[in-house]
């Protein structure tokens, strides 16, 4: 049980990578936070919960079938923000941004939480 649990946080690290280090280090170089961590300062310490980590999409159009990035290059959860439930999306620039996924939850948020929990929607801006 131990391994499986190590090899799950590898590949937990793996899709927070997003389009790898070479790539926030570039963001960074232009003043700009990655995705996850804008969302990081958005939400209250330890509360934001990300789904949908490991979706990848499955298009062998213009070579993408070797350029395989976890979360389809978009970080979609929910978590607190000053202890409000909020529901949130942010685009990683570092990555190809939803690239084809056939999977729209990678996309976009499921419709119906803001009725169901009464939470709002978040799309958090990239540039």
């Amino acid at each position: 049980m131990q391994e499986i649990l190590r090899q799950l946080e590898e590949k937990r690290e793996g899709a927070r990578a997003g389009g790898g280090e070479r790539r926030i280090q570039a963001q960074h170089a232009k003043g700009k936070l990655s995705a996850r961590e804008r969302l990081e300062l958005l939400f209250d310490p330890d509360s934001f919960e990300e789904w949908d980590m490991f979706v990848e999409h499955r298009s062998h159009d213009f070579d993408m079938a070797e350029q395989k990035i976890p979360g389809d290059g978009v970080v979609i959860g929910y978590g607190t923000v000053n202890g409000r439930l909020v529901f949130a999306k942010c685009y990683l620039i570092s990555a190809m941004i939803a690239s084809s996924s056939l999977l729209p939850p990678a996309r976009n948020l499921p419709s119906g939480l803001n009725a169901t929990h009464h939470a709002p929607p978040l799309n958090v801006a990239t540039t």
